[in-house]
């Protein structure tokens, strides 16, 4: 007697059928023919990677990684979580075999070990192009330019390219005056003010880590600033953030790149 098995898809996943495909392709075919046109170059990677790889080799490290447990050799295989740690991999690699600047574009599918939610899957596609070995803010223009093209050949209507500069949100020791080891849970915080609110926030900020009202009020002055243009806003944030040196450096990109966008 053969057992009955129900045709039914895990939680987190998704099939699409031929007429969803279709017009998948289309617009895959669209980004791919604009991303060519700006030289980038197609790559593609195996979708298991050694974990020590994707962990950086921190066994802490989880970013809901799913891992396959089976074995490289001596060595833990688990999927991609994304596209840009596998780049990191190739250009460490093939160091000498690959052109500089390495202008790349990659689509392929990507897995999250994560508790399936409303809107997010387990495996979704991502679609990357990166530019490696030039610090000059011509590419990053470049980048803005690429995004550019690509919405309009999609004819995705009006929209909004934001740019920022980690340097900036770097300056904010500076300019709140707090130990630069303290950034990363501060800016974990300052994340949850659109769910916690900013008195929440805030209170954690004064309890944990002993932040005066002076340096509070620096934080949301910088939190709840807003600018008209880009050129007003960069000169804004440069002038409210005067006393920090790594700030103002970003600030400087942040006005080359527009220049080299215009």
């Amino acid at each position: 007697k053969m057992n009955t098995v129900m045709p039914r898809l895990g939680a987190g996943l998704k099939d699409y059928l031929p007429a969803e495909m279709i017009v998948r392709q289309r617009m895959l075919d669209t980004i791919r023919s604009v991303f060519e046109r700006f030289g980038f170059l197609p790559l593609d990677t195996p979708c298991i990677e050694l974990e020590e790889i994707l962990t950086g080799g921190d066994p802490n490290f989880n970013k809901q990684i799913f891992r396959t447990g089976l074995r490289g050799g001596s060595e833990g295989l688990a999927l991609r979580f994304d596209l840009t740690v596998p780049l990191a991999r190739v250009v460490a690699q093939y160091r000498d075999k690959l052109p500089r600047p390495f202008k790349r574009y990659q689509i392929g599918k990507v897995f999250r070990g994560e508790k399936p939610q409303a809107g997010r899957f387990r495996e979704f596609v991502q679609f990357d192009a990166d530019i490696v070995g030039c610090a000059d803010p011509i590419a990053d223009a470049e980048i803005i330019a690429l995004i550019y093209e690509t919405m309009a050949a999609l004819r995705i209507g009006n929209f909004t390219v934001k740019v920022n500069n980690r340097k900036v949100l770097n300056g904010l020791s500076d300019f709140v005056g707090f130990p630069t080891a303290d950034m990363t849970a501060i800016l974990r915080l300052i994340d949850k003010i659109e769910n916690l609110g900013w008195d929440n926030v805030s209170g954690e900020l004064k309890d944990q880590y002993s932040f005066s009202p002076d340096q509070l009020a620096r934080l949301k002055d910088f939190i709840d600033f807003r600018g008209g243009d880009q050129r007003e806003t960069v000169a804004g944030i440069r002038k409210l953030m005067t006393d920090s040196m790594i700030a103002r450096d970003g600030m400087d990109e942040l006005d080359e790149i527009i220049r080299n966008v215009e």
